[in-house]
């Protein structure tokens, strides 16, 4: 990262090291443009293979219920022939089936954590803000890295 201050709605730039198996090595320069609504704090930017953000997604403990369900989580699943950028800020949400509810209300997560409340969910603590797929490369991409930066006004 060049810097780990960023203001919202401003600019700053990822690099990623790629090694390929004969030993070559790639440097991508990763533009990433914060959101301007983002709130003041931490935010962590994840760099890493499509396997690597897939196994941090609501997908993964998702039982279909019928065919509609399958495709469209099916269509959901990342790609290992690229990079991807995903940032994450720190907030109580949940996952109901492969919905992700970030940053819901503290009275949102009582409802659902009461007894009486019917159907499953799983809390989350990390909500996405931003999610950049990067162009295919010429060869699978395997590992990732997380980077804590620190949104200021």
């Amino acid at each position: 990262m060049d810097r780990t201050e960023v203001h919202r709605g401003q600019s700053f730039e990822v690099q990623a090291f790629v090694r390929t198996e004969s030993g070559k090595q790639f440097v991508e320069r990763i533009p990433v443009k914060l959101p301007d609504d983002v709130p003041i704090g931490q935010v962590l930017v994840f760099v890493g293979d499509g396997a690597a953000l897939q196994q941090g997604s609501a997908a993964q403990a998702f039982v279909p219920q019928d065919l509609g369900d399958l495709v469209s989580t099916i269509n959901k699943i990342k790609k290992n022939d690229r990079l991807y950028i995903k940032l994450f800020r720190i907030t109580s949400g949940a996952v109901i089936g492969t919905n992700e509810l970030p940053n819901l209300p503290p009275s949102m997560v009582a409802t659902l954590n009461n007894e009486r409340s019917s159907g499953g969910f799983t809390p989350t603590v990390l909500s996405p803000v931003l999610e950049k797929e990067l162009p295919p490369a010429d060869f699978v991409v395997n590992g990732q890295q997380i980077i804590a930066i620190e949104v200021i006004r």
